[in-house]
């Protein structure tokens, strides 16, 4: 809670360089690699293209640093979180990065968790975010051509799964069986 002051100064910064949009090319070719990645998205062997570049790294490390505030401060962050989100659930199919593929579905059931415990009583927000949360989750999954990164996303749908423990109708379930098989 001594950390709580100065989050205001620190979390706008750290949200901001999560939702960079890295300019990235190749030396001697016009245009942006990110647009090149997006209508080329599966290499030789059926995986995706990824890429390094510091700002990717950047962008990641600004992820992953969230999400640990996120995970340490859940009251003191509770006013961050569906900006959070957002910016989160937008990036879940980075094409450019499976780092920050993973970061983005470690983060989902943190922040899950972040609003259950600073509003333990909006069962009805908590169901909204874990249904969208794992909605994205699985559209991830549909797209996703890397094996490490399925598993992130896997178990983060398995985290959020424990923390709501029930909340989806049989429909949903049913839904849910069949794109896992």
């Amino acid at each position: 809670q001594d950390f709580a002051p100065y989050l205001p100064q620190i979390i706008p910064p750290l949200l901001n360089q999560s939702a960079l949009k890295p300019s990235v090319g190749v030396s001697g070719e016009e245009g942006d690699i990110l647009s090149f990645l997006s209508e080329v998205r599966v290499g030789p062997e059926g995986n995706t293209i990824g890429i390094k570049s510091d700002e990717l790294e950047d962008k990641n490390v600004a992820i992953q640093m969230l999400t640990v505030i996120i995970e340490e401060m859940k009251d003191s962050y509770a006013p961050y979180i569906h900006q959070t989100s957002e910016l989160f659930v937008s990036m879940i199919n980075y094409s450019a990065s499976e780092d920050i593929r993973n970061s983005v579905a470690n983060s989902l059931p943190v922040m899950l968790e972040c609003l259950i415990w600073t509003h333990p009583k909006d069962r009805e927000s908590h169901i909204k975010f874990a249904l969208a949360y794992m909605k994205s989750l699985f559209q991830a999954m549909t797209d996703e051509k890397q094996t490490d990164t399925m598993i992130y996303q896997i178990l983060a749908t398995k985290d959020i799964i424990n923390l709501m423990e029930t909340f989806m109708d049989e429909e949903t379930v049913n839904q849910m069986c069949m794109k896992l098989l």
